[in-house]
């Protein structure tokens, strides 16, 4: 997953590793983002309440390892830090990872970017190869036109076909009572042993 920062890549990273969790899929998760302050903490809390774990890796050496570790895995989800599409170095780090890996680099943007803005930083991220978006914040959007603007022109850029993945408020909170219902039930069955 990659974005600029702020874009919900973590969330998106645990809703992704509770959907396949729920479908009883193989998960792993991997994190690179290991600057921004609780960033760690909060994928740890979704993989910790499923029980799946997380890997960090900080490096390329790091990322390849914990790649190998998950080879069996149905999924691997990788969540990156947060990179500006407009600082050359910023995306250079990020195609360096990108290249460390054999999978697709999803774009994730928060929907209520203007269509101008959306665009660029759209295109910015089609140079790493994204074909795929995950819009986040749709529940808090009254106005879904700049999203449909910003797919359009994407739709129709000679540099790209992007496919636009709406993540509905009602997907969220149906993976956060899947988070909620594991934790409910592992807390219930630490509190069954501890009591026989």
């Amino acid at each position: 997953l990659v974005g600029p920062p702020g874009a919900g890549k973590t969330s998106i990273a645990g809703k992704l590793a509770a959907r396949a969790w729920s479908e009883q899929r193989a998960v792993r998760v991997i994190t690179t983002d290991l600057a921004r302050a609780g960033g760690i903490e909060q994928l740890h809390a979704y993989t910790e309440a499923l029980g799946i774990g997380l890997r960090s890796a900080a490096d390329r050496r790091e990322l390849k390892a914990a790649l190998a570790d998950a080879a069996t895995a149905d999924l691997v989800v990788i969540d990156t830090t947060g990179a500006n599409p407009f600082d050359a170095a910023e995306m250079a780090a990020l195609a360096e990872l990108r290249d460390t890996v054999n999978a697709e680099p999803v774009l994730v943007l928060a929907g209520g970017v203007d269509s101008e803005d959306g665009g660029e930083i759209a295109r910015a991220f089609a140079s790493l190869g994204c074909r795929r978006l995950f819009a986040t914040r749709l529940d808090i959007l009254r106005r879904l036109g700049g999203l449909h603007r910003v797919h359009a022109r994407l739709v129709y850029s000679p540099e790209m076909t992007f496919v636009l993945i709406l993540l509905l408020l009602v997907l969220g909170l149906s993976l956060l009572g899947i988070y909620e219902h594991v934790r409910f039930h592992k807390a219930d069955a630490g509190y069954r042993e501890s009591s026989q």
